[in-house]
């Protein structure tokens, strides 16, 4: 119980500073706390600070991230954002205390559920169900069902469809179509492959230096986003070995977090994550295979 409680007090604080900074600042410094973790793995130190920081109640994308897509949800409700779809607003800046408030609460839901989805997950072969993933995934679900105005879905606009929105609509307009998708997972693919097979305590490097730069994002500067492909080419790598599996599920995760995307994130009015659905989706899929 006293575990429990600690797990929560500190996603509350999680969520809060989530919310503060923004969603990608906060993601962008769980990937440097992660290369941090990976430095100490590499000294030969415990994986202890990597499952405590990085991926703990604090800074770990189930808290802070998801506190942050709630924050923004419920700022862009209330009027004080202008969209809830905005994870780079650092909500500290709105001068509202309720909307940290909320983003504390969200980081417990989200904290809570990954505790229980991890459960489930315990139980399945590797690389089983991605608890963290899933959970971002579901707390942006819940926010926009209590939150938002759009629907699940949302509704294409005029000269648009569901799988075919303006440029104007899409996630990441510069990596929407399948040969620059292709292009960027095997970019990260090859050293995600490579490095986990030659030093399995490096799994894990390529995905935070690809979560890390997100933060150029705060500049302004439109980047790729790759840390989805890394990830599950690095678990890839680890349970195949070779190159080919490890590029062709960083590619297929890269077209299904566009196919997200376009489901559920580019006609709706609070954010959805895409790469969050794909690496649970495509963690299955390795599972099944």
């Amino acid at each position: 119980m006293n575990e429990l409680i600690v797990a929560l007090g500190l996603a509350f604080a999680g969520g809060v500073f989530g919310a503060s900074v923004g969603g990608v600042a906060a993601f962008g410094l769980c990937g440097v706390a992660a290369i941090v973790g990976v430095g100490i793995q590499l000294a030969g130190g415990s994986p202890t600070f990597t499952a405590l920081v990085p991926w703990g109640p604090f800074l770990g994308p189930q808290a802070a991230f998801a506190g942050a897509i709630v924050a923004a949800a419920f700022a862009a409700r209330r009027g004080f954002l202008s969209s809830g779809r905005d994870v780079l607003h650092p909500l500290a800046s709105l001068g509202r205390p309720e909307v940290l408030l909320v983003g504390g609460l969200g980081g417990m839901v989200g904290q809570g559920l990954y505790m229980t989805l991890g459960r489930i997950s315990g139980s399945l072969p590797y690389p089983g169900l991605d608890a963290m993933a899933l959970t971002v995934f579901l707390i942006g679900v819940g926010s926009r069902l209590l939150l938002g105005r759009s629907g699940l879905m949302g509704t294409p606009g005029a000269c648009e469809t569901r799988w075919q929105p303006s440029a104007a609509s899409l996630w990441i307009p510069a990596q929407s179509r399948p040969g620059q998708i292709a292009l960027l997972a095997i970019s990260v693919a090859i050293p995600a492959a490579a490095l986990t097979q030659a030093v399995p305590q490096a799994q894990g490097l390529i995905f935070a230096i690809s979560a890390a730069s997100l933060l150029l994002l705060l500049s302004g500067k439109p980047m790729p986003v790759t840390l989805h492909m890394a990830l599950v080419a690095e678990t890839a790598a680890a349970i195949s070995g070779g190159w080919l599996i490890p590029m062709v599920a960083a590619i297929m995760t890269g077209l299904l977090a566009e196919g997200v995307a376009r489901a559920f994130l580019v006609y709706g009015d609070t954010h959805i994550d895409p790469p969050a659905l794909a690496i649970c989706l495509s963690g299955l899929i390795l599972m099944l295979v």
